[in-house]
């Protein structure tokens, strides 16, 4: 038997029935990753026939609009980046503030000069 190009797509009744039972289960509520492990493959493939068949998907549970992660990400950066320069000012050595973050000696010192530049150029001064 040969098959000519496209063969793949080509839709007979077992992958009508399939794409329909996959259809059924999701509208069950259970999750697409579920339903693929129910059917013996991919969440990825499950998802492309829900979206042949015209289903709307539902989003994942758990899941946030990516720029609201980028975004809680910056402030936690912020507020690590303000403690650094706190305890720095404080006297803390740089070893010791890098043991305190789990990063390096020299990743608390590039941290801190950065932080130094950014004043410097907010005060009018000559930008570093």
């Amino acid at each position: 038997m040969r098959f000519g190009p496209g063969h793949w797509l080509r839709k007979g009744p077992r992958r009508t029935k399939r794409d329909d039972r996959i259809v059924e289960l999701y509208s069950t509520g259970i999750t697409a990753s579920e339903v693929g492990k129910q059917m013996g493959m991919s969440t990825a493939r499950v998802l492309d026939i829900l979206r042949d068949r015209g289903i709307e998907l539902r989003k994942p549970k758990g899941s946030y609009p990516h720029h609201l992660v980028k975004l809680a990400k910056k402030n936690e950066d912020r507020k690590r980046t303000a403690q650094i320069v706190r305890m720095r000012a404080a006297g803390a050595d740089y070893t010791e503030i890098g043991r305190r973050f789990g990063v390096s000696r020299q990743r608390i010192q590039q941290i801190v000069a950065r932080q130094a530049s950014r004043r410097v150029s907010e005060d009018g001064g000559p930008r570093g």
